[in-house]
Order: structure tokens, then C-alpha cells, then sequence
């Protein structure tokens, strides 16, 4: 046997060795026996599991309790599908919190990094992409690439030729207001709601569209005040919802789960009304529709709030009264939400799970009723991937503007890097992700 033939057996062997050692970690990470660590004055479990590809590998680290993650916070946007937040404080501009972020051999998973100084709004869409709106009615964008969104390419060498837009690139003007949600960007300009990105139906390469920009609801424009689309991944199966000032509610798309409020229906072409007035407010998720009424009372309907029954109901029921404000998030079992009331103490609904968002002494994984959270509560957010645990935070901003976090957050590819963009390689370093006090200390404005 040659030496070469034996290099080759040599390392077919440490392959399979290696791919008994990773099975095994998992496992015993289920039972949860990997390394807990005391980051914000609370217990944050480290786990792993495979993702998607059998190359890749991911960290969780978990967050049972409540901690606390920046001070002084006026304003906070989340990502849909990324672990990362954009915080607004005064005299500091928009600043994105990524707490997914990996800087290899530190094994620091968290980046703060500064957005805008000039921009008022900000809305993260699919993908890393962000567009950014200033007083004057200006849009900027920043991400990899507005093929998706603003420029017709007309082939593939195209499209990757205007990949990665890294700074903050104007795309609009004379904009009046803007919504970003689930792949699909949204904004009133001239009476009319435009809406770029993914649509629902067709590919996500542009060159294979017909249309970059949508035209909805001309003349009505400049009535609405909410657009919401639903989750769903890869362009598929969308609905969308925009809530005008008058209180009606106008729904397009996939009528899937029956969120459409139409049994008979499959899809939607363009926005029909679907209810009438007395709506305030109203949210989303991959698989149920929630409304607060005028009257503050709040209202879901399409799948049942019922942990694993799976069935859908075009009949809104409703879940509780003295709501100030919601959030949904998630899809069938791991959908969860949270709830505002009037006395400022925040509550959560629907399922513990996998992605643990509420407290750790709520020991039940499902709630059908509001379960408490915390007081003295300004605002309640959610965001976060959208995977086996779909909607993976939460974020609660208290009235003395500190914001708080719980939930989970990822770190992709610890265990495996590229080489030259083309191959992979192992790397054996399995240390959990640290957290930094003087991190927590820096971001807290101390």
C-alpha cells in the first residue's frame, strides 16, 4: 500500500470518528449536561444542534429570564429572521445589537455597530437587508443587493454584480411612510402603497420577475396605517394585510390557515376588504392574524391557539380585553405572543417550547391564557428566526427605558469555516459563547 492510499484511509477514519463525536455531544446536549454559564446575573445554557445542511453547525444559547441588554432606549426595531435588534438612543443614532455574530476564535457572539446618526426610522428586512427613512421623506438601503427589491437585472452576472450594498444608498424620495416585514418592503408615495420584494408567487432571482415594484390601492394611499405581511420562507405562500385609518382591514395573497377570513378561496390577487371598521391595530404571524379593537380588546384567528391541534378557523375569537398593545410571532406550536395592558404589565401567550421566551418559573411549555411577565412595561417587541422555533425573542422596554431580552439567540458555523469560499473545514474547538460584562456595561450607557 502506497502512502498516498494510506493518507486517504487515515483521514476516512478520523472522519468517521469525528462524525461519532459530533452525534454524540448532541445527544448529550438534549439532556442538557454542556456548559451553563452566569451571563446577566442568570442562567444561559449553551446547546447545539444540526441546522439544515449536514455541514453546518449551530450554537443556541438560551435565555430562561429576563436580562437586561441597553439603557436609555427611545425606539427598537427587530429583525424577522436574523438575532439582531436596532435600538435608537438619544445623541447615539440607530444601532444595530447582534447577538449572532461570530468573531471566531474569541467566540464573542454579539457586534454593536452604528447604522445612522441622521436616519428617524428603520426597518431590517429578509436577509440582512435594511432600509432607512429620514424626516425629508428620503429611503436608504443597505444589505446585499437590490435585485431583490429595485433593479430589473437580466441575468444572473447582473444581479451579482450589484451584491452587497454596504453603505447607506438613497432609493427613494418623497416617501410619507414605510413598513418592512418577511421579505417584502413597503411604502406610500402619490396616494398609492407600493410594495418590492418577494411576492408570494414568483422566483427570487429578479431576472425571472416581471415586475420589481407593485402598485396597490392608488387614491387610498395615504388612508393607511399599518402593512403586515405573513411569515413564510423562500417567497412562499404569503398573505398581507394593510389596516387603514378608517378601521378596515384589506387582505391579498395566500389564504392559507384561512387568515383571509375567505374558507373558499385559495388566493387572493388584490386587496379586498375583509373587515369593515373598528380596528386599532393589527399583527402577523406564519399562520394566525391578530387584531386589537378599538374597544381593546384582542382577537386572533387562523390557526387555533390550541397547542397541536392543527386546526384553522376563519372565526376571530378573542383572548382578552385592556390590551394597550401586541406582538405575534412564530408558526403551529412554537407561535407565542405578547401582550401590553393598560396598567403597563406585559404578558405572554402561546408556546414556552423550544425557543423558552417566557420565565423560567412558568413551568408549563403551552399557555392558552395570558400568563404574567413584568411590570412597569412601555413596549413589548418580538423577532427572530424563522425556523423549528420561529420567533425566537423577546424584548420588553421598561418605562424607565431599559430594554430587557429573553428567548434564544444562534451562532452559525462554529465548528466549521470556510476555505477559499470553496471548501469546509473542521475545526475541533467546541467552547460555548461567552458573554461580556463590559460589553452588557458599554451598550447600558454606564
Amino acid at each position: 500500500m502506497n502512502r498516498k492510499k494510506r493518507v486517504v484511509i487515515i483521514l476516512m477514519l478520523i472522519s468517521s470518528l469525528t462524525c461519532v463525536s459530533i452525534v454524540q455531544v448532541s445527544a448529550e446536549s438534549k439532556k442538557r449536561c454542556l456548559t451553563e454559564r452566569d451571563a446577566f446575573n442568570c442562567k444561559i445554557t449553551a446547546d447545539e444542534y444540526m441546522d439544515y445542511y449536514d455541514y453546518e453547525r449551530q450554537w443556541n444559547v438560551y435565555r430562561t429570564n429576563w436580562g437586561l441588554v441597553a439603557k436609555d432606549v427611545t425606539k427598537v426595531w427587530t429583525d424577522d429572521v436574523d438575532d439582531k435588534i436596532f435600538i435608537l438612543r438619544k445623541n447615539d443614532g440607530i444601532r444595530e445589537i447582534d447577538f449572532s455574530h461570530w468573531t471566531g476564535n474569541k467566540n464573542i457572539c454579539y457586534k454593536s455597530s452604528l447604522i445612522s446618526k441622521k436616519a428617524e426610522e428603520l426597518f431590517p428586512n429578509y436577509c440582512q437587508e435594511i432600509f432607512l427613512k429620514d424626516a425629508s421623506g428620503n429611503v436608504f438601503y443597505t444589505g446585499y443587493g437590490k435585485c431583490d427589491t429595485f433593479w430589473k437585472h437580466h441575468s444572473q452576472k447582473e444581479c451579482r454584480a450589484d451584491e452587497k450594498v454596504w453603505k447607506n444608498e438613497k432609493v427613494l424620495e418623497g416617501v410619507k411612510k414605510c413598513w418592512s416585514s418577511n421579505g417584502v418592503f413597503a411604502y406610500v408615495k402619490d396616494n398609492a402603497l407600493y410594495m418590492t420584494g418577494w411576492d408570494g408567487k414568483q422566483s427570487m432571482q429578479c431576472w425571472e420577475r416581471s415586475e420589481q415594484v407593485k402598485t396597490f390601492m392608488q387614491g387610498k394611499g395615504n388612508q393607511i396605517k399599518e402593512v403586515v405581511v405573513s411569515e413564510a420562507e423562500k417567497g412562499t405562500d404569503y398573505c398581507m394585510f394593510a389596516l387603514l385609518k378608517d378601521g378596515s382591514v384589506w387582505g391579498m395573497g395566500k389564504n392559507k390557515h384561512k387568515m383571509l377570513l375567505k374558507p373558499k378561496t385559495d388566493y387572493v390577487e388584490n386587496f379586498v376588504q375583509i373587515i369593515p371598521g373598528n380596528v386599532e391595530r393589527i399583527g402577523v404571524c406564519e399562520d394566525r392574524v391578530a387584531i386589537l379593537k378599538k374597544d381593546k380588546s384582542l382577537w386572533i384567528w387562523g390557526r387555533e391557539m390550541e397547542k397541536g391541534t392543527g386546526k384553522c378557523s376563519a372565526k376571530p375569537t378573542k383572548i382578552t380585553g385592556s390590551v394597550k398593545e401586541f406582538t405575534i410571532n412564530g408558526s403551529k406550536d412554537y407561535c407565542h405572543m405578547l401582550i401590553l395592558k393598560a396598567d403597563h404589565t406585559a404578558y405572554g401567550l402561546g408556546g414556552k417550547n423550544y425557543v423558552k421566551v417566557f420565565s423560567e418559573k412558568n413551568a408549563k411549555l403551552w399557555y392558552t391564557k395570558p400568563v404574567k411577565l413584568m411590570k412597569n412595561i412601555k413596549h413589548v417587541y418580538s423577532g427572530g428566526a424563522i425556523d423549528a422555533g420561529g420567533g425566537a425573542n423577546t424584548y420588553l422596554l421598561t418605562r424607565k427605558n431599559k430594554l430587557y431580552w429573553s428567548g434564544k439567540v444562534s451562532c452559525y458555523r462554529p465548528f466549521y469555516q470556510w476555505a477559499n469560499g470553496k471548501t469546509w473545514t473542521l475545526r475541533l474547538n467546541r467552547t460555548p459563547m461567552k458573554w461580556s460584562a463590559a460589553f452588557e456595561k458599554k451598550i447600558g450607557g454606564e
